[in-house]
């Protein structure tokens, strides 16, 4: 081999030999296996979130990420539809495979719904249909394992910022409305979603008709009256948090989208009544 051809293939040479091995794996083309795929749509899922032993979050993140923008929507699909077909509704699995589908631009409305069934766990795993099933929800209840639905809110947050639509909250904060345990009050995340897009979940709040009748303003008044609560405090709505809450729905009710400055008219009225 001539000094040139080594020269060449030398910076190739240096990256094998001191990558990690799953950096390599990433770069191959050739198809994963479902339990590696699954791996991948774990960690993709939980975003800044870490679980159990063994897991390297921005390490998976980075492998997974490699590996899935290597695939066409086709082939991704062809990869994973199956494998969420094979997986029981509303379990953590099941919801990261719709995760990555939605993320990576393949059904994005019906994947986001199919996120939003780990919202309603109680319902959803009366009867799993497959032994598969069974072991995932073991190990969802398993002690080191603490997913709920702020993980769901904060997967579809993302979602929403690749393919901004007031449509994908109107499915997040419809399927909460629906769920099981929408008693317990909103999920923390739809407070940090409507901080950073109040316009959208606004929009979106008054579309989605309450089971409890009207529409889903007022549990977004809820979530918010919940945000920085100090029950120590003599006087809770002087809570600097709510400060920020007020300012935000101040500059609101001057949008020049009407249905943002009335909706924000309505729910700066309930916020009032929340925390009196």
């Amino acid at each position: 081999m001539s000094l040139q051809s080594i020269t060449r293939i030398a910076p190739l040479l240096a990256c094998l030999m001191f990558s990690p091995p799953s950096i390599v794996l990433a770069a191959d083309r050739q198809p994963a296996s479902i339990a590696t795929l699954i791996h991948y749509c774990r960690a993709l899922y939980l975003g800044d979130h870490a679980v159990g032993d063994g897991w390297h979050i921005p390490e998976e993140q980075r492998v997974a990420r490699r590996y899935f923008r290597a695939r066409t929507r086709p082939g991704l699909s062809s990869q994973l539809v199956p494998i969420r077909r094979s997986l029981h509704a509303g379990t953590y699995s099941y919801a990261a495979v719709a995760y990555t589908l939605a993320y990576y631009g393949v059904d994005v409305f019906r994947n986001v719904k199919r996120i939003c069934t780990i919202l309603d766990i109680p319902d959803s795993i009366v009867n799993p249909r497959t032994k598969r099933d069974r072991d995932e929800i073991e190990r969802e209840n398993a002690p080191d394992i603490d997913l709920g639905p702020d993980d769901a809110v904060e997967a579809v947050r993302r979602i929403y910022e690749k393919y901004p639509s007031d449509e994908i909250w109107v499915i997040a904060l419809t399927a909460w409305d629906r769920s099981g345990i929408a008693s317990e009050g909103p999920p923390d995340d739809f407070t940090t979603a409507f901080f950073r897009h109040p316009a959208s979940l606004l929009r979106a709040a008054v579309r989605v008709r309450s089971v409890n009748g009207g529409d889903s303003l007022q549990e977004l008044s809820s979530v918010l009256a919940q945000y920085g609560f100090d029950r120590t405090a003599k006087d809770p709505g002087d809570h600097p948090q709510y400060s920020r809450v007020r300012g935000l729905l101040r500059r609101l009710r001057h949008s020049k989208d009407h249905v943002v400055s009335l909706a924000a008219e309505r729910l700066s009225r309930a916020f009032a009544k929340e925390i009196q």
